[in-house]
């Protein structure tokens, strides 16, 4: 239900609804934009106010973690349980029989949620396929430098590539 009326909200401010516009930094910020909006978990105006001075994902992520604010934690729980539905969908696509690779800028500040939150019962929570999403290893890239790192090993494979008789 949650998740129906947060991409209808999307949708009435963006028009489409990608999932990048959930499961980034901006979702997020989204996500806690919405929950307080529905009023199920109160805002508390110091976080907000925090928010208006820091970066507002990172604050979210901050007080998330450390359960020191309620509507944190709830948009916390509701990101990686998007996160790993999104993962889980994606792994069944291709098979991803060797394994599923997280990166990107939140998922190594928050590696401690994702594995004792409902990321991963969202990731195997898919149905008759449940029982293959157990064998899906799932891991974070905690490298800041991995899209350089992946980078040079290509452009060093295509060196050698055209180097060679």
């Amino acid at each position: 239900q949650v998740e129906w009326e947060l991409r209808r909200s999307l949708h009435d401010e963006f028009g489409r609804v990608s999932c990048e516009r959930v499961v980034s930094g901006p979702g997020l910020i989204a996500i806690y934009r919405h929950l307080a909006a529905a009023g199920s978990v109160l805002e508390n105006h110091a976080v907000r106010a925090e928010m208006g001075r820091q970066d507002p994902a990172a604050v979210i992520v901050r007080h998330g973690l450390d359960g020191a604010d309620p509507l944190c934690a709830a948009v916390l729980d509701r990101f990686t349980s998007l996160l790993g539905a999104l993962a889980g969908d994606l792994a069944l696509t291709v098979l991803a029989t060797g394994g599923v690779f997280v990166a990107g800028g939140i998922a190594p500040r928050i590696v401690t949620k994702l594995r004792t939150g409902p990321f991963l019962a969202a990731f195997r929570a898919k149905g008759r396929l449940s029982a293959f999403m157990l064998r899906v290893p799932v891991r974070v890239i905690t490298n800041p430098n991995v899209g350089l790192l992946g980078a040079a090993a290509v452009a060093a494979e295509r060196c050698r590539a055209e180097m060679s008789p």
